[in-house]
């Protein structure tokens, strides 16, 4: 087993510790929030306010990403940071 796949192994092994199993009411509440989500996702996107270019290129700069660079985006929501960081150049 490689070293990614083990900190990867040890990583869902935390995670089931910490995380609860999903109940029934849970599992019916995601899927409510998802549905409220998905019925304005487009309305969301097309009224919220990109990202300046100036703070893109603050956070390009700080990072240090490259054309080529792999980032990986975890923000919620349209994914409008990870276009930001693919006008970039990175991946």
């Amino acid at each position: 087993m490689s070293a990614a796949a083990r900190r990867l192994h040890v990583s869902q092994s935390t995670l089931s510790m910490v995380m609860k199993a999903e109940t029934a009411q849970d599992r019916s509440k995601r899927r409510h929030q998802r549905i409220l989500f998905d019925s304005v996702a487009e309305l969301y996107d097309a009224t919220r306010l990109q990202y300046p270019s100036e703070v893109v290129e603050f956070m390009v700069t700080s990072a240090e990403v490259a054309a080529g660079s792999t980032v990986l985006d975890l923000s919620f929501g349209t994914a409008s940071s990870a276009r930001a960081w693919l006008g970039s150049g990175s991946t």
